[in-house]
């Protein structure tokens, strides 16, 4: 499950792989390759600090993709969008607090989440969830929170986490 426009597309062209370089130095961690573990790929997408930034993202993917997502505020303005989780997104994993009317939406019109306690919890639950090939998505959909002051301390954090996942498992 890869974006539309596939790494092999991009570095078959320079044009491509020049903008998108400018992109990631102006925005970095928008919709970013952060590594692949056990054949599952992860994108970095903590820049997405809204609900219409993660519909935005989700929308690249041709396949459903797992997505690790931040339960902080209500979450009221996703059930717009129900239709298009639906077919984009194959499991949820939320880090955060549930009370905020994450639960009901989330049960009632994707029928399929997960809680992690922890950012590296939510990594190990999307390996057991996603089989070789699929794509996992971390696109926050809000504001970074303590301990972080920005989405790009946020996505250095997970990408650290995900290298030490890496190297954990290339030692099995």
């Amino acid at each position: 499950m890869k974006p539309k426009n596939t790494s092999k597309d991009i570095s078959d062209n320079p044009l491509l792989q020049s903008r998108l370089r400018a992109l990631q130095v102006d925005k970095p961690f928008s919709l970013e390759p952060a590594g692949i573990v056990r054949g599952v790929t992860f994108v970095n997408d903590s820049a997405a600090t809204s609900a219409i930034a993660v519909i935005e993202s989700l929308s690249y993917f041709d396949e459903p993709v797992v997505w690790i997502t931040e339960a902080k505020d209500p979450r009221s303005e996703f059930v717009d969008y129900v239709d298009l989780l639906s077919d984009k997104v194959k499991a949820v994993i939320v880090y955060g607090d549930l009370s905020a009317g994450w639960h009901e939406a989330l049960w009632d019109y994707l029928g399929f989440f997960v809680k992690a306690e922890s950012w590296d919890e939510s990594i190990q639950l999307s390996l057991e969830i996603a089989k070789a090939n699929d794509t996992v998505v971390f696109s926050p959909g809000c504001p970074a929170s303590e301990p972080f002051s920005t989405f790009k301390e946020r996505g250095a954090y997970f990408n650290q986490l995900l290298k030490i996942r890496a190297n954990k498992d290339s030692f099995k």
